[in-house]
């Protein structure tokens, strides 16, 4: 978690620096396609055998002593600094070309559908867990859908007429 949040802390000031104030949604489909990126390589890293019923797990000390285990670390915090730039400029773009007096309400529906989609995932993971795949297979299947996503985005961004830029 400390990975994560100090991930998407870098991934809002790398935004800031690279907008310039700008509010504009053109970065958020190649933030997808980073998210979607690191979550195939970090299917790479992470894809050994499970560990047998009985053995000890290994702590994070021990975890971080192994060189062959860094990369998944920097995975995470590749996952998460594209989180940064994806839904920073989202947010500025909510905040900017929502009518007057429905920005709050916006942000609250797009804090619901955000929550419902997290929720289907946990629910759908815990499903293929369930049947057997192995977290490392989950990333595998992400990161695709998360491309799918970013594709879809870009084809919105660059198709619709809808203004991307403040």
């Amino acid at each position: 978690l400390a990975i994560f949040s100090f991930g998407i802390g870098i991934g809002y000031i790398a935004c800031n620096a690279i907008l310039r104030g700008r509010v504009t949604a053109r970065f958020v489909p190649a933030a997808a396609f980073g998210i979607a990126a690191a979550s195939v390589l970090l299917w790479m890293f992470s894809d050994r055998p499970p560990t047998p019923p009985g053995a000890c797990l290994m702590g994070l000390g021990a975890f971080l002593r192994s060189p062959a285990n860094w990369p998944i670390p920097l995975c995470l915090l590749l996952i998460a600094f594209c989180g940064g730039l994806y839904i920073v400029p989202l947010y500025a773009v909510i905040q900017s070309q929502a009518p007057e007096g429905c920005v709050a309400r916006i942000i609250a529906c797009a804090n619901i559908s955000d929550s419902i989609f997290m929720t289907a995932s946990a629910v759908g993971a815990s499903l293929l867990i369930s049947w057997g795949w192995s977290i490392a297979q989950i990333f595998i299947l992400m990161g695709p859908l998360t491309a799918v996503a970013g594709f879809m985005i870009s084809l919105h961004l660059n198709g619709s007429g809808c203004r991307i830029e403040g």
